[in-house]
């Protein structure tokens, strides 16, 4: 856990670093207009902004579902409920302190001068959806060993979504790069919180009652990924 919480540590002093040196933020903006430009690649950036959160979800689910059947899967159940907590935690967290910060985003700071296809009207800095898509991804890429190729692919697939989410941001315009290591950051530094609530959580349930509670689980992450779908 303090190897998370150091890098969480690096993440947010590199982040307020380049917001108060302005100039490396505003470059790679600036740098990436043509791509931005391009309606394939912001299409793509769209679709990975959207849906990179319901895919990694969405993965989550079926590896709960091959769980169901498959006994050695089962130790993964506990990573539900941390899951749930981290995107709990995280994302409000995030979104206070975005409100705190009050960081304007690209296209109001820089009005004019850098095309940015998102007009949301919250605050830059931390990057909610960096925030969440990674706190969505941490718990299975921290807790869950790969040792088979299976457990590697799904590892990859959750770090490439969660990884898609956060380079969309920055291409198409709704966020710099600053405000995107501190969303990962913000999501790093609620883990050793998030998995000593968690750990509190599990003690109290014996087999039966976590086999229970692994289904109302599942149900929330359904509609989680429904909200995250339409939202």
């Amino acid at each position: 856990m303090a190897g998370v919480v150091a890098v969480a540590v690096v993440l947010w002093i590199s982040a307020v670093l380049l917001w108060v040196q302005a100039g490396f933020d505003r470059w790679v903006l600036a740098s990436l207009t043509a791509l931005r430009m391009n309606e394939l690649v912001a299409g793509l950036a769209h679709t990975a902004s959207h849906y990179g959160m319901p895919v990694i979800v969405l993965v989550y689910l079926v590896y709960l579902l091959f769980a169901f059947k498959l006994p050695r899967l089962r130790d993964a159940y506990r990573i539900y409920l941390l899951v749930i907590l981290i995107f709990g935690v995280a994302g409000p967290a995030g979104d206070f302190l975005k409100e705190a910060l009050d960081r304007p985003r690209p296209s109001v700071e820089y009005a004019g001068e850098i095309e940015a296809l998102p007009t949301a009207g919250t605050p830059a800095l931390p990057s909610g959806h960096a925030t969440k898509s990674v706190a969505l991804a941490l718990p299975f890429l921290l807790f869950v060993a790969a040792d088979d190729r299976w457990h590697k692919w799904v590892k990859t697939l959750l770090a490439a979504s969660a990884l898609s989410v956060c380079c969309s941001r920055v291409l198409l315009g709704a966020h710099y790069v600053s405000d995107v290591l501190a969303g990962i950051g913000m999501a790093l530094i609620c883990v050793p919180l998030v998995t000593l609530l968690t750990n509190k959580m599990l003690a109290r349930m014996n087999n039966r009652i976590l086999d229970r509670a692994v289904v109302v689980w599942a149900a929330i992450l359904v509609g989680l990924m429904l909200f995250l779908v339409a939202n």
